[in-house]
This record gives structure tokens, sequence and C-alpha cells, in this order.
């Protein structure tokens, strides 16, 4: 899984260099995601699940670890979200090795603002082929609305394992939500509890 995660990275940068037609994405103010008794919430990307307590989430102290800021304030998050290639929203687990990582990247240039998710998905998909891994692009139901993502069947240290990495627009930010499960059903069934927030 770090060889993808480390595909991803190397291919993130070179996706926004990209170059597209059409107008930027109007402005919208970030807010971090936010976790309760098992229970994920993004204002930003307009999504929730009920995970439930089988799930563990990353603390405030490990997310700003993760991004490499002294804590994950207004301030600091700002910092990393316009110096860091990828920064780290919310990250959960369960003691399976399921895990989700959401990931939003490079805002500071702009270039977000203008690809489409589509166009995201396909610069990321050649980062991923680098690692061997079985994937393509397509289309998902994800929070009640279609997404472009890219699915994944990979195997390590002879364990196989399913992927999804779900791109979602909203302005000038772009969430990558990495779902990591050990069979296709699972996955699918992780991916069904992401709901539209009311």
């Amino acid at each position: 899984m770090s060889k993808i995660r480390n595909g991803l990275l190397s291919v993130a940068l070179a996706a926004i260099t990209l170059v597209t037609a059409g107008c930027k994405a109007e402005n919208v103010e970030f807010v971090r995601s936010t976790s309760s008794s098992g229970t994920y919430e993004s204002k930003l990307f307009e999504v929730k699940a009920e995970l439930g307590s089988d799930w563990t989430f990353l603390s405030d102290d490990e997310l700003a670890k993760a991004n490499n800021i002294d804590k994950m304030d207004d301030e600091n998050i700002k910092k990393a979200l316009d110096k860091n290639e990828l920064f780290m929203d919310m990250m959960m687990a369960k003691e399976t090795g399921t895990n989700i990582t959401i990931m939003i990247p490079n805002v500071k240039d702009g270039n977000t603002a203008i690809l489409s998710e589509k166009l995201y998905a396909e610069a990321n998909l050649e980062g991923v082929k680098s690692t061997d891994a079985n994937a393509k692009v397509s289309t998902v139901k994800f929070g009640g609305k279609d997404h472009s993502a890219i699915r994944i069947k990979n195997e390590k240290n002879g364990i196989e394992f399913s992927q999804c990495l779900v791109f979602v627009k909203r302005g000038q930010y772009i969430g990558m939500f990495t779902f990591t499960c050990l069979s296709e059903s699972e996955l699918d069934e992780t991916m069904g509890k992401f709901v539209a927030l009311s």
C-alpha cells in the first residue's frame, strides 16, 4: 500500500500541471473534517458516514504529525494546505486493516480549481499503474452523487486487497477518499456508508 501511496504522491503535482480549458471554480472556505463516536462528517465535501464503534480515528496530534505541523489549528492547516503536496484531512481504520484516508492536494497555485475530477483521476492512474496494481478509472456513486474514481486490485505479502480512490471536487478543493478493504464486497459496503450531508 505504501508503494501505491508513493505513486500517488509523485503524480499529484504532475496532475495539477495539466492544461485544461474552462473557468476556475468558485472558491469555497476550507472546513476540516470531524469525527465523533464512530461518525465521520465533512462539511467541505458534503458527506457523512456512520462507521461504528469498531473504527479508530487518528487524533489531532497524530494528524498534525502526519502533516508535519505543530497542531491542527486554522493557521497551521492553512500553511499545510499551501505547502504540502498532500494534506491529510482524516484517517480511520479497523483492527482488520480496513482503512479510509482523506487527502487534499495542494491548492496554493489554484490549478486544482481548474481540473475536473476525471482529469485528476486519469493523472493519478498512471502513478497507480506504476506499482503493478490492476487499476482502472470508473464512476462511482458516493455521497449520493456520481464521482470519478480509481478502482484497484492489488496484493501485498500474499494478501489480496481492494482499493478505491474517490475524487470529490468542491470549489478549489479536490478530496481524495482512499478506501482499502480485504474484499470487493467490504469495499462496496464501506463506501456505501457515505451519504450526502443534509
